[in-house]
């Protein structure tokens, strides 16, 4: 199981989670773009080796691979995130976030509190 506790066969088969020419959808882009440092159109290990220095987030080969196996679906070479699988990734991830603020959001407020 990956993200939400969906099958990687469920989020592969998922349409991209946004219009192309929306709002969103260029907001993603911006974001794959950031991650993206070679401009090749993939996020590789090197490229998201940096981001998560620059977050001074763990570093390991292994956490990485881990990651990367969680978004594409595959385990091994080549350690590379298109963009329709970041998209797709992300849209799943952020839906998981907002679930569980609104669980947490018991009075409907629109905010945590202690």
């Amino acid at each position: 199981l990956g993200v939400a506790g969906c099958s990687r066969a469920y989020v592969k088969s998922v349409p991209l989670p946004v219009k192309e020419g929306s709002y969103g959808m260029a907001a993603l882009k911006r974001r794959f773009n950031d991650l993206d440092l070679d401009r090749k159109g993939t996020i590789n290990e090197s490229d998201m080796k940096e981001a998560l220095i620059k977050l001074q987030l763990p570093t390991s080969e292994e956490s990485i691979q881990n990651f990367f196996k969680e978004v594409t679906g595959h385990a091994g070479p080549p350690y590379e995130i298109h963009f329709d699988e970041f998209a797709k990734f992300a849209v799943l991830r952020e839906k998981e976030l907002l679930q569980t603020f609104n669980m947490m959001d018991t009075q409907g407020y629109g905010f945590i509190s202690e």
